[in-house]
């Protein structure tokens, strides 16, 4: 069984385009059993999301076996953001996605992350690279600050992938997804924080189930270490049934 992470459904202003029809194609050929889908940086994403998010729970509400909402937001628009956030949360958000290039910079998401609950079952994916914001600099003291949420970082800080790896192994609350990181990034990843901090994530559109789970056949042959980062981390992180 599979659970991949991190999907984005909706035609990118940078061209990329995601639909359900391609994601449960790759689901069907990968013997993916879940999928979180989020919004892409649509042109009609409206001033936090609204328009993209309302398309996502829709699809969950279609594919209730398949499909695991999160919204999306731009914690920056304050009061919008914090009803957009509320209103998600009535539609079965299961987490969150932050991205910063969105417009917003990491300190600024404290009144979105102040409404979720005192508990380790509501994940936030963090868009990380080495673009200004994306930097983990800039997200360290929010992860700090709030212990009782579950980061995950996605993309492994690319070029900063050892930063990353640093910050994995300092704080019980970080996780990580590997998707678009090259293999050789992925195992210095992989032999540096152990399978239990890694979530399988295919990036989908802009990476593919087949590439990324590659990555981790060709690198891991421990059965149990591939079955954690594959679903069994997940599973429990997202508290699926």
């Amino acid at each position: 069984m599979i659970i991949d992470i991190h999907n984005h459904i909706g035609l990118s202003k940078d061209g990329g385009c995601g639909t359900i029809e391609a994601l449960l194609a790759n689901m069907q050929k990968y013997d993916i059993r879940k999928a979180v889908i989020f919004a892409t940086d649509e042109k009609d994403k409206g001033e936090t999301f609204e328009a993209p998010n309302t398309r996502i729970f829709v699809l969950k509400d279609q594919y209730p076996d398949k499909i695991i909402a999160f919204a999306r937001l731009v914690p920056s628009v304050g009061d919008l953001a914090v009803k957009e956030f509320q209103r998600c949360l009535k539609l079965g958000s299961k987490g969150l996605k932050l991205k910063a290039k969105d417009g917003f910079s990491p300190k600024e998401s404290s009144d979105i992350l102040d409404l979720i609950p005192k508990k380790n079952k509501f994940p936030v994916i963090v868009h990380t690279a080495h673009n200004e914001y994306s930097q983990l600099q800039h997200w360290e003291p929010v992860i700090e600050a709030y212990p009782h949420i579950n980061f995950v970082l996605a993309h492994a800080a690319k070029d900063h992938y050892r930063k990353c790896i640093k910050v994995i192994k300092k704080y019980s609350n970080v996780y990580v997804d590997t998707s678009t990181l090259s293999c050789d990034r992925t195992r210095h990843v992989y032999e540096e924080v152990g399978p239990s901090k890694i979530l399988f994530a295919s990036d989908f559109p802009y990476s593919h189930p087949a590439v990324e789970l590659a990555k981790f056949e060709v690198l891991i042959s421990n059965k149990d270490d591939l079955e954690m980062i594959l679903w069994k981390n997940a599973f429990e992180l997202i508290e699926l049934e």
